[in-house]
């Protein structure tokens, strides 16, 4: 166990610096959505992919902005993409 827990404080420490730049913009993004800065928050979106490239949050929020800000017709043509697309779901 101890070692296990040596192992995993390195991984983190490894990855800090990206740890706390997803935490940063996490916390943005959600600060823009109660704000209904909707151009921000998707700009926060964009950058979360492309810094660390599609991942379950960005998804899933990524569905919630869709919805909140255009409206389900938009969320459902993202979700449908989504299963399509071979990058993510090959």
């Amino acid at each position: 166990v101890e070692r296990e827990l040596y192992w995993e404080a390195c991984s983190v420490s490894m990855f800090s610096k990206q740890i706390n730049k997803f935490i940063n913009l996490k916390t943005a993004f959600e600060k823009k959505m109660l704000n209904h800065s909707y151009s921000d928050a998707m700009v926060i979106l964009d950058e979360v992919k492309s810094r660390f490239g599609y991942s379950i949050w960005w998804i899933e929020n990524t569905i919630s902005f869709l919805e909140e800000s255009e409206g389900l017709e938009k969320q459902k043509a993202f979700s449908t993409s989504i299963t399509q697309n071979e990058d993510i779901n090959p």
